[in-house]
């Protein structure tokens, strides 16, 4: 479709696009280097998952020697792609499983990373062996069923979900043996967080600050999320730790920029210094939240902070987690819709008449004609005055990062 973006209340104009006009057949004339870089910026979209923790409520601790005599076992070969996965299952005391049993409501990036990959597959010979190299790296996160979630070295965030997230107590027995060297994979972690953990902090009358000192919060700690810093321990290879907290809104958004994460480098000229992050089709950005650009409505920094240095000792006095854990960074996430309006506004009062559709008539007419006049060359005429308010966008609506934009005379009103 054509689209132009509508700067007034009107609704935009859609134009269709001729079908020679919607594929871009000089891109194999492009160099490999060029090419090659449009199928990463593909590839590699940073996006979010969410997994989660099922404790194994038959956990048998067996040994080595007693999974390879199973293993090797002449009489059960039909069936030993089900016993290495019931011996890994039973070895550990909890699997690592997507958060919901259907795709269909799973909103995590990798359900739409498998799909892009297909598609890629089928695309052209060229993409299909950047795929195939891609996918077989071992350093993949895969789950139990052979499906591919995190790439290796990829900058995707993994939401986990184990039992006793929202508590304020210590990790439970379901994570006394998990499989360390398949966390080792996941270098951004990110847990929900839980309103329940600051609900008791009390504001001084006097100052309006929440002082440590005073009675109501001297137990305060008993809230703090001690689980968090010993979850984020158990990753060796940790980078970034993330509280999603849902209710961190941005204070001002330029409704003209589209939120999603193809948007990125445009969202930092802006003044939107950090990372966005793909969700799966639940048509949502995740981004990372900036105090002085977002209104917060929790203590999340706060507990934060609290997690930061308790994860630093904790990895110090156990020798556990990264060697050097003051190079983690902790963050926060928040999501927005990528549409602009979810449900749009009713006019009341306002009826069409015949006048109303002549006028849109006109003005339709108007635009094409201009069209039609417009030279459309890589240097416009300088005797033309173009209106720089009126962007065209080819394609699919925006949801593309390259973009071709062209500049056309805004018809004059009469």
């Amino acid at each position: 479709m054509f689209r132009f973006v509508n700067m007034s209340s009107s609704p935009p104009l859609h134009l269709p696009i001729p079908s020679n006009l919607q594929r871009l057949t000089c891109f194999s004339d492009f160099p490999y280097d060029i090419r090659h870089l449009i199928w990463e910026d593909i590839i590699y979209t940073p996006g979010i998952h969410f997994l989660k923790f099922e404790h194994n409520d038959d956990v048998e601790m067996d040994d080595s020697d007693s999974v390879t005599d199973d293993e090797d076992s002449t009489t059960e070969s039909s069936s030993t792609p089900q016993i290495r996965r019931d011996a890994k299952r039973t070895k550990f005391t909890s699997t690592l499983m997507p958060v919901f049993p259907l795709p269909a409501a799973d909103k995590s990036y990798y359900l739409t990373m498998n799909k892009t990959f297909a598609q890629l597959s089928l695309a052209c010979n060229e993409a299909k062996n950047l795929v195939n190299d891609v996918v077989a790296r071992p350093g993949n996160l895969t789950l139990e069923n052979g499906r591919l979630v995190l790439l290796d070295r990829s900058s995707d965030i993994v939401c986990f979900d184990y039992p006793g997230v929202k508590w304020s107590r210590a990790l439970g027995y379901w994570a006394d043996n998990l499989d360390l060297e398949q966390l080792a994979k996941v270098r951004r972690v990110a847990i929900r967080y839980n309103i329940g953990w600051d609900e008791k902090c009390r504001v001084c009358r006097t100052c309006g600050i929440v002082h440590n000192f005073h009675h109501f919060y001297r137990n305060h700690d008993n809230l703090r999320p001690r689980h968090a810093y010993e979850f984020a321990a158990l990753f060796k290879n940790l980078e970034t730790f993330y509280f999603i907290d849902y209710l961190a809104v941005r204070k001002k958004r330029d409704k003209s920029m589209s939120t999603s994460c193809i948007y990125a480098e445009q969202g930092k000229e802006s003044g939107d210094k950090g990372e966005h992050f793909a969700s799966g089709e639940g048509e949502r950005t995740y981004f990372e939240v900036d105090p002085q650009s977002c209104k917060v409505h929790t203590h999340v920094f706060r507990t934060l902070d609290w997690v930061r240095d308790n994860y630093i000792a904790h990895c110090k006095k156990r020798s556990v987690g990264r060697a050097d854990p003051e190079n983690v960074k902790f963050k926060v996430l928040s999501c927005e819709w990528d549409a602009e309006e979810l449900v749009p506004h009713k006019r009341q009062g306002i009826k069409p008449t015949r006048v109303s559709n002549k006028r849109h008539r006109s003005r339709l007419s108007n635009v094409t004609d201009s069209l039609k006049k417009a030279n459309l060359h890589d240097t416009p005429n300088p005797d033309t005055n173009l209106y720089r308010g009126l962007p065209v966008v080819f394609g699919d609506g925006g949801q593309s990062k390259f973009e071709f934009t062209i500049d056309v005379p805004y018809p004059s009103s009469t």
